[in-house]
C-alpha cells in the first residue's frame, strides 16, 4: 500500500495505486516547474539569463501524468462494473462523524474533506466518489495548461523578476496561485477519501483503525 492510495484489498490495488502515483508524479513537477523558475530569477538577479524551457517542460510532464491519472480513474471504474462492485456494509455501520473527527484531531485528514468525501460515498456509493476525483483531475489539467500558455506568451525581451516585482500583464502568480490552491484543495479531498476507504476496510476485514487509541463505533 502507498502512501495515499485507496482501500488496500488486493483486487483494485493496481488500478488504485497507479492512479496515486501519477497523482503523485503531476504534483512533483509542477514542484519542479516552480523550482526551474525560481533557478531563472535568482539567475536573472545575477545578471545572467537562466533556461526558461524547463519550467514548461515540467509543465507539460505534469499535465501528462494528470491525463494518466484520468485513464487510470477510468480503468479503476470499468473494473469495479465488471466486478460488480458494491460498497462494503461497514461504509452505513461505522460512525463516520465520530471516526473523521479523531482522525482530524491527529492530524491525518482534514475535517471538511472527510465530511464531503463521507457524505458523498455514503449518499451516493465510491462510483459518486470516484467521479469528483476525475472532475478535480480535469480541472488540474486545464489550469496547467493555462500557466503554461501564460509563460509561453512571455517575450524573451523580458526579465521575470521585472514582470512579477512590478505586477506586469505578463505575470503569472494569478495562474500559479490558482493552480497551487486547486492542487490544496484537491489533495485534502483525496486523502481524505482514500483515509475513508482504507477505514471501512480495515473494519470489514477486522484490522482494527489506523487511530491505535481509538476504537469504532458501530451504529446500534
Amino acid at each position: 500500500m502507498g502512501g495515499k492510495n485507496h482501500a488496500p484489498c488486493r483486487k483494485y490495488q493496481q488500478n488504485s495505486t497507479q492512479l496515486s502515483l501519477f497523482l503523485s508524479l503531476a504534483l512533483a513537477n509542477l514542484e519542479n516547474a516552480n523550482v526551474a523558475l525560481e533557478r531563472v530569477i535568482l539567475n536573472e538577479l545575477d545578471g545572467e539569463k537562466g533556461n526558461r524551457s524547463l519550467i514548461n517542460e515540467y509543465l507539460n510532464m505534469s499535465m501528462q501524468a494528470l491525463e494518466s491519472a484520468v485513464r487510470i480513474c477510468d480503468n479503476l471504474e470499468a473494473q469495479m462494473r465488471d466486478s460488480d462492485y458494491h460498497d462494503l456494509p461497514e461504509l452505513k455501520s461505522l460512525d463516520l462523524v465520530s471516526l473523521g473527527r479523531a482522525l482530524s484531531e491527529k492530524g491525518l485528514v482534514n475535517q471538511k474533506s472527510w465530511e464531503e468525501a463521507a457524505s458523498l460515498m455514503v449518499s451516493s456509493t465510491f462510483y459518486q466518489l470516484l467521479e469528483k476525483i476525475r472532475t478535480g483531475i480535469c480541472a488540474l489539467i486545464d489550469e496547467t495548461v493555462a500557466l503554461s500558455h501564460r509563460f509561453e506568451q512571455i517575450p524573451s525581451t523580458l526579465h521575470y523578476v521585472e514582470i512579477m516585482e512590478c505586477n506586469r500583464p505578463e505575470n503569472i502568480k494569478t495562474e500559479f496561485a490558482r493552480l497551487y490552491t486547486s492542487w490544496g484543495t484537491f489533495n485534502h479531498f483525496f486523502m481524505a477519501s482514500t483515509i475513508l476507504s482504507t477505514e471501512i476496510w480495515y473494519a470489514h476485514m477486522g484490522y482494527g483503525t489506523m487511530l491505535e487509541s481509538h476504537k469504532i463505533a458501530l451504529i446500534a
